[in-house]
């Protein structure tokens, strides 16, 4: 089994787990209490989403109760939402005053020099000096 299958798998089996866990907290209590969502504040952290994003899940789920009760609530497709809109952002690349280090890491012939080179590219053409950028590419072994 190739490194790719095997972090396809795990993600399955943490997908599966996490799936499993919402469902049975969610079916277990019609209402949404503080209890219920601290199982699937715990549930979701032990997916290792973490803090930031099961705080913006939860948030998300607890807006949705008060809005529309617990009829058609579910749970999972606004998980799926909030973390879609998390990692389709788009914006620019915060440069520090001085060094600013960007880390790429990924294995051979996934794309990091062409990644690195984009990012000098669109670092230039802000009117930076392509000077500014350095980065070390980092390959797993």
């Amino acid at each position: 089994m190739g490194l790719f299958e095997k972090f396809k798998a795990g993600l399955a089996r943490t997908k599966e787990k996490l799936t499993h866990e919402i469902k049975r907290v969610v079916t277990r209590s019609p209402k949404l209490d503080a209890g219920t969502l601290e199982e699937i504040e715990a549930a979701l952290i032990a997916a290792d989403l973490g803090m930031v994003m099961t705080g913006r899940i939860i948030e998300s789920v607890r807006l949705a109760y008060e809005t529309q009760g617990s009829e058609n609530l579910d749970v999972l497709a606004i998980a799926r939402k909030e973390i879609g809109k998390s990692l389709s952002k788009e914006g620019a690349l915060k440069l520090n005053d001085g060094l600013t280090v960007v880390s790429v890491v990924g294995v051979n012939g996934t794309g990091k020099t062409t990644t690195c080179a984009k990012l000098a590219h669109i670092n230039k053409h802000h009117g930076n000096s392509a000077s500014v950028m350095r980065m070390k590419i980092l390959r797993a072994r």
